[in-house]
């Protein structure tokens, strides 16, 4: 009777320890400003966002476990899309155009330059020394930033529902609403040109990352779409990831994808094989979810109660309040943190519901130490392992 109720409060503890947050993931920290993050880029020790509400918003990161706001940019609400280089911030907003912002004093910025809208402006990625900025009612401008106080548009590609852009080389990628990818060559910046195209659905608000050969889309309701520009001539959808909410934000680092998925929260999904992605990972946001960016050890994410940092265990990261590990070779067997290395052969091991797991595979696991072990250690560890 004692085992049996030992055994069934054990399970209450590991149950409650699943559930007290999400699974596979970390908050970090984060910060109170209210967002409509549309778009976020990192540079350095600060965030910069694109917000709905406020225009342009800077965060310090330099202490991930506490990020601050900064400073505020000139741009009204409305702000779709950011890029950041060279001290300047490129914000695309749907009324202002493309404001650029010298971001030199995070805690001051000066708008030095602007390009009038003349089309409701959708996002913006830079290379060299253009912006390619997508327009909602126009499809993409060319705009050359040689001299950042006077953007200039040098080439435009017509078309209409301009959402998103990513540059790679000398090919531009551009989500239409209503239809999905275009492939644009920009080997001529002052006559951009269609090379190809592939059919995306569930496009309205949406967002895309360019890693390789493949384009991820967060395509609304009909979650992480992905797409193999291989040839770039014939883009072709290779794989997709049904959402549980709307996936407004997608970032991809490594063989991972994030999304921002609206009142689903952050959605950790692998991408190894793309034509099967697989959902690793969740974090229940306070609100609901919008933009989301990798960077390092680090995923930054936009809610509508401010920016949230997380960490994910197939980082190699383990949860422990106030440790964080960073593993050399980012795959040891058994992560700890304060505790110390624990071995499999000093614990008992249990998944999420509490039952005893005598070979485990790889996952996340709570280990229950031997007192003998090391005395006073917590009595449950969140960790992941690894095979």
């Amino acid at each position: 009777m004692r085992k049996a109720l030992f055994s069934f409060c054990l399970s209450l503890v590991l149950f409650g320890a699943a559930r007290a947050d999400s699974l596979n993931v970390r908050l970090v920290g984060r910060c109170y400003p209210p967002l409509l993050g549309r778009d976020i880029v990192v540079s350095g020790d600060h965030a910069y966002v694109a917000d709905w509400i406020s225009g342009f918003v800077i965060v310090s990161i330099a202490d991930p476990a506490h990020p601050v706001y900064v400073g505020q940019g000139s741009t009204s609400g409305g702000s779709v899309g950011v890029a950041e280089s060279a001290g300047y911030a490129y914000v695309a907003n749907v009324t202002d155009g493309l404001v650029v912002v010298s971001v030199a004093d995070p805690a001051n910025p000066v708008e030095v330059g602007r390009l009038d809208a003349g089309s409701l402006m959708g996002d913006v990625a830079l290379r060299d020394s253009y912006a390619y900025v997508a327009e909602q009612d126009s499809g993409m401008s060319v705009v050359s930033i040689a001299d950042p106080t006077h953007p200039s548009r040098v080439g435009r590609w017509y078309s209409s529902g301009g959402r998103c852009v990513a540059v790679s080389g000398d090919k531009a990628y551009v989500l239409l609403a209503g239809y999905g990818l275009k492939v644009i060559s920009v080997a001529d910046p002052a006559d951009p040109v269609e090379i190809g195209s592939c059919y995306v659905p569930g496009l309205y608000r949406n967002a895309l990352a360019l890693q390789g050969q493949y384009v991820y889309v967060a395509a609304r309701n009909a979650g992480l779409r992905i797409i193999s520009i291989a040839d770039p001539a014939n883009p072709v959808e290779v794989g997709f990831y049904d959402s549980p909410g709307s996936a407004y934000g997608v970032a991809v680092r490594g063989d991972t994808a994030y999304l921002g998925d609206y009142a689903a929260g952050l959605r950790v999904i692998s991408v190894t094989d793309p034509a099967n992605p697989v959902e690793i990972g969740f974090y229940e946001t306070p609100g609901n979810a919008w933009a989301v960016a990798a960077d390092g050890y680090y995923i930054y994410l936009a809610d509508e109660y401010g920016l949230g940092i997380y960490q994910t265990y197939s980082a190699a990261v383990e949860e422990t309040p106030g440790v964080e590990v960073r593993p050399p070779n980012g795959g040891p067997t058994v992560l700890s943190g304060a505790s110390g290395a624990l071995r499999l052969a000093s614990c008992a091991v249990y998944d999420a519901l509490g039952r005893r797991v005598m070979n485990p595979k790889s996952g996340v696991y709570f280990l229950r130490q031997a007192a003998s072990v090391k005395r006073g250690a917590s009595t449950v560890t969140k960790v992941l392992i690894t095979r």
